[in-house]
C-alpha cells in the first residue's frame, strides 16, 4: 500500500516523466488516482497530498466525468445529460468524453442513434485509446452494441514516434494493441436472451475451449468475469444484474479469438 501511495503522490505532484503526450498522460494518470481514492478512502486518510488532491486540486473534468457516470449508473439520466452539456472541456480527452456521453445518453433515453450520431461515434471509436482517453474504449463498446450486425474490430489510430529525437511523426498508423482477433470460426450462442438470473454459453469449438467471459455495461464497466471450459458442456453464468442491456465478451484463451454478444436482462 505504501509504494502505491507514493506512486499516486508522484502523479498528483506532476513528478512523473511521461516522455511524450505529457498533458494527456498526466490527465489520464490523475484520473486513475482519483478512481483509486474514490474506491478506497484509506489512501485519502493516510496522505495530506492525496487528501488535498481528492478534495480540491483534482482537475474539474475528472470530477465531473465521475459524477456523470455515477448519475448514469443510478439511472439519473436527466442529471447526467445536464452535467454533460453544461461543463466546458479544457482538453481533447474531456471533449471526447462529452461527445460520448451526449450520444450514449440520447441512445439510452430515446433508443435513437441517427446517422450523424453513428458517424461521430465511429470517428471517436477509431481514435487512439492512449492519447484520446478512455472514452475511446467506451465508444467502441457502444458502437458494437448498437450495430452488432456489423461488428467492428477497432485498432488504435495512434501517432508513431519520430526517429532520433523522439518526436511525434505526422503520419498516423493503426496499431492493434489488444492482440485479439475476431473469431471467424469460433461461434458462441448466449441463451436464454433475454435472461433473468443467468445465461448459458454454447460453442462450436471442439478443442482448447477454455474461454474468458466478461460481462460489461454499455459504458464499459466490467461487472462479471469468469473462466469456463466449453468442452465440458454448456457453461452457465450466474448474474445479479439490474434490468438493462449488457455486452458479453467471450475470448478463447488458446488463440485469443473472441466474439461479443448483446445480453438483455429482464426480471
Amino acid at each position: 500500500m505504501e509504494d502505491f501511495m507514493v506512486m499516486m503522490e508522484d502523479i498528483v505532484l506532476d513528478s512523473v516523466d511521461y516522455g511524450i503526450y505529457v498533458d494527456e498522460s498526466r490527465w489520464m494518470a490523475k484520473q486513475r488516482v482519483y478512481e483509486a481514492l474514490k474506491a478506497d478512502s484509506n489512501y485519502v486518510d493516510s496522505s495530506l497530498v492525496l487528501q488535498n488532491f481528492y478534495d480540491s486540486t483534482c482537475p474539474a473534468g475528472i470530477r465531473i466525468t465521475h459524477t456523470i457516470e455515477d448519475s448514469i449508473d443510478a439511472g439519473n439520466y436527466f442529471t447526467a445529460q445536464t452535467l454533460a452539456a453544461s461543463y466546458v472541456p479544457t482538453n481533447g480527452i474531456e471533449t471526447n468524453y462529452q461527445t460520448y456521453y451526449a450520444i450514449l445518453l440520447k441512445y439510452v433515453t430515446t433508443g435513437i442513434c441517427d446517422s450523424s450520431d453513428s458517424t461521430t461515434l465511429n470517428q471517436l471509436a477509431w481514435k487512439c485509446l492512449f492519447i484520446d482517453g478512455p472514452s475511446v474504449s467506451k465508444a467502441r463498446i457502444l458502437f458494437n452494441s448498437i450495430f452488432r450486425q456489423q461488428f467492428t474490430v477497432f485498432d488504435d489510430n495512434c501517432r508513431t514516434e519520430g526517429e532520433g529525437g523522439g518526436g511525434v511523426g505526422e503520419e498516423q498508423q493503426r496499431h492493434n494493441y489488444t492482440g485479439l482477433k475476431v473469431g471467424e470460426d469460433f461461434l458462441v450462442t448466449v441463451y436464454p436472451n433475454p435472461a433473468t438470473k443467468g445465461f448459458y454459453l454454447k460453442s462450436n469449438c471442439k478443442e482448447n475451449c477454455t474461454v474468458k467471459i466478461v460481462v460489461s455495461s454499455l459504458m464499459g464497466q466490467k461487472l462479471i468475469e469468469k473462466t469456463c471450459n466449453l468442452q465440458e458442456g454448456n457453461c452457465f453464468v450466474n448474474t445479479d444484474l439490474a434490468n438493462g442491456t449488457y455486452m458479453v465478451s467471450i475470448t478463447k484463451t488458446a488463440t485469443n479469438e473472441f466474439v461479443n454478444r448483446k445480453l438483455i436482462i429482464t426480471k
